[in-house]
């Protein structure tokens, strides 16, 4: 989804894990061709193993961590959203890359859809 200030946010899902599907949050500068992965995990104080998907919900706007963020940079958005409960995936994006090209997703769909003529779009 376009979210102004030539970003881009999608909702992209993570199955690295055994027991659970992860839905992060892909936040692009399409000006800058930054990039920046987040995801929510709820506080469980017991030792039970989450099963399931972890929803993206409590990220995203117009209630979640993200509500007022989008139009800041991303280092910004970065540190504000982890004060808030955030946390950063640095591996999804590069396990991504490290796939053959026919089973990577494109991180700079967005930038290609709406911001055609940005640096980002032409990654």
């Amino acid at each position: 989804m376009d979210v102004g200030e030539s970003k881009t946010l999608q909702v992209i899902y993570d199955g690295r894990g055994a027991c659970a599907e992860v839905q992060n949050v892909l936040i692009v500068d399409c000006q800058t061709s930054e990039k920046l992965v987040l995801a929510y995990w709820p506080t469980n104080d017991s030792d039970e193993v989450f099963v399931g998907t972890l929803s993206a919900e409590p990220l995203l706007p117009p209630n979640g961590i993200l509500k007022d963020l989008l139009q800041k940079t991303i280092p910004e958005i970065r540190a504000l959203a982890v004060k808030r409960g955030a946390s950063v995936d640095e591996e999804l994006l590069a396990n991504n890359a490290a796939q053959k090209k026919r089973d990577r997703f494109d991180p700079m769909i967005g930038c290609k859809l709406f911001y055609p003529d940005s640096a980002g779009a032409q990654n």
